[in-house]
C-alpha cells in the first residue's frame, strides 16, 4: 500500500520538481503575478485556470507562490470553483545540508 493524502496524492506528487511541473503541463491559461509577502518572503505567483477540471482530479484553478530570490515554491494552493481542496505551505527549506559523497 502507498501512503496518500485524502485526495489520493502521493507522498512524490508532493516533491518540488513535480509541484512546479505541473504548472507546465496541466493544460489551462498561466499567468504570472507579483504574489505579495508571505512569512516575509517576496513572492511571484503562478495562477493556473486549469481547461478541464475532470481531467484534473476536479481542480479548477492552481495558484503556486515562488520565492522572488531563490525561484523554489513556498506555498500552493489548489481550487475546485471557490472551495480550496488543498493549502500547502513550505517552510524551513534546506537544499545544502552538508552533505559529502562519504554520507551515501
Amino acid at each position: 500500500p502507498r501512503a496518500t493524502s485524502i485526495r489520493g496524492f502521493t507522498i512524490p506528487d508532493g516533491l518540488l520538481n513535480v509541484i512546479v511541473d505541473r504548472y507546465a503541463t496541466i493544460p489551462g491559461t498561466l499567468t504570472q503575478f507579483k504574489g505579495g509577502k508571505i512569512n516575509g518572503v517576496d513572492t511571484d505567483l503562478l495562477d493556473l485556470k486549469v481547461t478541464d477540471p475532470s481531467k484534473n482530479d476536479g481542480i479548477t484553478d492552481q495558484k503556486l507562490y515562488l520565492s522572488a530570490e531563490t525561484h523554489f515554491p513556498v506555498r500552493q494552493i489548489l481550487y475546485t470553483g471557490n472551495t480550496i481542496v488543498l493549502d500547502q505551505s513550505i517552510t524551513d527549506l534546506k537544499t545544502n545540508v552538508g552533505l559529502t559523497q562519504k554520507d551515501f
